[in-house]
């Protein structure tokens, strides 16, 4: 009787579809967000080896639309360090609708509430104990300590001093996901890198059907 009840329970529609387990019924919900800046998916790189600045975390921010990433040195994950940063990258890009981050203490605190509750934004959390809900952050985490690790060259002490050129390259690249870089997607213009900027027609941003074209791809 008991295996009985074990194979019903197995059955159990319901249950395969909200249980939560690594296989089973688990439908993808796609993020979707149609302008740049509206929805930042936003996670955390480190502990790494204190800087002579006192920067031992890499603040990771990921726009949905473009996939621009936004990268800060912080000292620690407290959640007053972090609001900070927070309102250091919403003065640059504005306030966004959604942000997006796991459920660690950094991000779930009264601080980043208040934050919330001030401006606006919609802060929504990944499932619990799957911080992979979160791979868009996640993927750009990895990114960013790859390519860090690659321009440091054994300055240890002095990693966040690279960090704006890890930042320009990575939104640089061309991204798979729109074909092309997340940079001339946020500001709808080609990054200037080293060219010969006097041929003016060269360098024509991009119109705004142009720009739409490219985001819905």
């Amino acid at each position: 009787m008991h295996q009985d009840a074990v194979e019903t329970a197995k059955k159990c529609k319901e249950c395969q579809m909200f249980n939560i387990a690594k296989k089973g019924y688990h439908p993808l919900r796609p993020i979707h967000a149609f302008l740049p800046a509206d929805h930042w998916a936003i996670d955390l790189a480190g502990p790494f080896r204190p800087t002579f600045g006192n920067n031992t975390y890499l603040l990771v921010m990921v726009d949905i639309c473009t996939r621009y990433c936004v990268l800060r040195p912080i000292p620690n994950k407290q959640s007053d360090t972090i609001v900070k940063a927070l309102i250091q990258v919403f003065g640059d890009y504005g306030f966004p609708r959604y942000l997006q981050s796991d459920n660690g203490t950094e991000f779930v605190n009264t601080l980043v509430k208040k934050l919330s509750d001030a401006t606006g934004f919609d802060h929504r959390l990944v499932t619990p104990y799957h911080p992979r809900a979160n791979g868009v952050a996640e993927r750009w985490v990895q990114t960013s300590v790859r390519t860090l690790r690659k321009l440091i060259k054994g300055a240890l002490k002095d990693w966040d001093h690279f960090v704006p050129c890890v930042q320009l390259a990575i939104n640089a690249k061309i991204s798979e996901r729109h074909d092309s870089a997340p940079f001339s997607l946020m500001f709808a213009r080609k990054m200037n890198t080293f060219g010969d900027y006097r041929d003016e027609e060269s360098f024509r941003p991009m119109s705004e059907e142009e720009l739409q074209e490219r985001l819905d791809a």
